[in-house]
């Protein structure tokens, strides 16, 4: 699942301080002035502050979503670190139902923004 997906959730719905909000608090020196500028976990991190949650109006239960935006995460480091087992058929599986989700939601307009 391509990170403008995740991004597409976010962008315009959320002021730059609620975005930096989700900035790990170690991270002093970098600056967050977009959605473009977040980790894939801080994009977790956002989803899972209800406030912000309710504000990206997204229209399915948050700690499902979340749950599995954090396996994607685990998948995603996995690859990017070039894990030399590859990916399990459990892996492949929840990445196939992971975008098939946001296609859905994509399909009825939830990703617009």
């Amino acid at each position: 699942m391509g990170e403008h997906h995740v991004r597409r959730l976010i962008d315009g719905k959320l002021t730059k301080k609620e975005l930096a909000s989700a900035k790990d608090p170690a991270d002093t020196a970098r600056l967050v002035e977009s959605v473009s500028d977040l980790t894939f976990g801080e994009y977790i991190r956002l989803f899972n502050m209800p406030n912000l949650w309710k504000k990206m109006n997204v229209q399915i239960d948050r700690k499902v979503f979340t749950a599995h935006l954090d396996a994607i995460r685990v998948i995603r480091n996995d690859i990017m670190h070039f894990d030399p087992d590859g990916l399990t058929d459990e892996q492949n599986r929840e990445l196939r139902d992971f975008l098939g989700l946001v296609h859905k939601m994509d399909d009825v307009g939830l990703l617009e923004s």
